[in-house]
């Protein structure tokens, strides 16, 4: 079916703006182009939120800002929308990356930094970079080395390894 931009939006604020939104008619979470509105939207929210604050964030706004932006570019590359996704996750990692001032061992305890290269490596193998993408995927899964994502992280490098015929 359709829906309106517009209405969705005004529902998606007059519903405060939940980070993982579902349909209030089949409660069944958002998808394609109603998904990328909504992400859209929050991510926007959040940004604007962060410039006008006077004191700094907290960690809490700080994690529901970051969870929507890489929402948002995971919502990008579902769509297929490559470029956009690599530019979306790529700004995200460059933000994580200078909040934790370029600190490797900082940067591999922070799962939205971690997800985020994992998921961008992706993108580079759908994209035909791979040496990028076998970068990301090698350092997400040593990040994740002993965790319960090891294994997603192996996978994906397995995939990569694959498409480069090693």
């Amino acid at each position: 079916g359709r829906v309106h931009e517009e209405c969705l939006v005004r529902w998606y604020e007059t519903a405060g703006l939940p980070p993982d939104p579902r349909c209030p008619t089949c409660r069944g979470p958002f998808r394609n182009e109603g998904g990328l509105v909504l992400s859209r939207r929050l991510v926007a929210h959040r940004r604007s939120q962060a410039a006008q604050r006077t004191t700094p964030e907290t960690p809490t706004d700080l994690a529901r800002r970051r969870h929507a932006e890489i929402t948002q570019a995971t919502d990008l590359w579902s769509r297929c929308d490559y470029k956009g996704a690599k530019k979306a996750f790529e700004a995200a990692l460059d933000e994580i990356r200078r909040s934790h001032g370029g600190d490797d061992a900082k940067l591999r305890g922070d799962i939205y930094y971690v997800t985020a290269t994992l998921n961008l490596a992706l993108v580079e193998l759908a994209m035909g970079h791979l040496d990028a993408a076998e970068r990301g995927a090698r350092w997400a899964q040593e990040a994740l080395s002993g965790s319960d994502q090891e294994l997603r992280a192996t996978h994906n490098l397995a995939l990569i390894l694959d498409e480069r015929g090693l």
